[in-house]
């Protein structure tokens, strides 16, 4: 949190830096704000099954934190590295596009995951791959959990596949081939 302070108000303080760079960080001070408060709201309620959501929303904001700080110390390598070109995020080829899905995919893994595993719906299915046995799930909670498994099976189809194309189309760019490749390996 100090850090995440610190790089705001340098942002603040240094306002000719690019919007790339400066939004972020400021963006995601103002999420910290409503992640401490989110946080408190979590941990008073710590022991009852009324915190599921909240608990999966506290997790998907500190995500989006700390997406946007890393957006914002990629913004400032790529600006530094190439100053000639836009200063805007551009997603219009198809390996940037299929990149952003996978993300949100995988995003939601993670925010169902937390879900899940704090509404103990978890336990609501013990066998692999079928729920207790039956093809179909008996109740909602065996049905959230079977959801959340075909979730996590097309983020695992999508992430082995932004590998394959990574390493197909982005081999002459050593920053973005090597970070797909370590995701696989």
């Amino acid at each position: 949190g100090g850090l995440l302070v610190a790089a705001a108000a340098f942002a603040w303080r240094k306002l000719s830096l690019p919007a790339l760079i400066q939004r972020p960080v400021q963006v995601a001070l103002g999420m910290l704000v409503v992640q401490v408060v989110l946080g408190a709201v979590v941990s008073d309620q710590a022991g009852t099954n009324g915190n599921s959501w909240l608990s999966g929303v506290h997790l998907g904001l500190s995500l989006a934190i700390l997406g946007s700080v890393v957006l914002s110390v990629v913004a400032a390598f790529y600006l530094q590295m190439a100053p000639s070109q836009p200063q805007r995020l551009n997603y219009h080829s198809s390996f940037g596009r299929f990149s952003l899905l996978s993300l949100g995919v995988y995003l939601l893994v993670l925010i169902g995951g937390a879900i899940l595993s704090s509404s103990q719906a978890g336990a609501a299915c013990s066998g692999w791959p079928l729920c207790d046995g039956m093809q179909l799930p008996a109740t909602l909670a065996g049905w959230l959990n079977t959801g959340h498994r075909l979730l996590v099976l097309a983020s695992g189809i999508l992430l082995a596949l932004l590998l394959v194309r990574a390493w197909r189309s982005q081999r002459s760019q050593t920053a973005t081939s090597a970070s797909p490749s370590r995701i696989g390996t």
